[in-house]
């Protein structure tokens, strides 16, 4: 999301709550990932 970075660049505000969103997906992307691998790790 380069051009939603550069748009909001000169808020702080807007910034950090972008942040925390992404910060948010990349947790729950990488819990999901987990959950994947242990998952097919218990199957085998």
């Amino acid at each position: 999301m380069p051009v939603l970075f550069k748009n909001y660049h000169w808020c702080p505000v807007n910034y950090l709550k972008i942040m925390k969103y992404a910060l948010f997906i990349e947790l729950r992307g990488f819990l999901g990932i987990l959950g994947l691998l242990s998952a097919s790790g218990k199957r085998r």
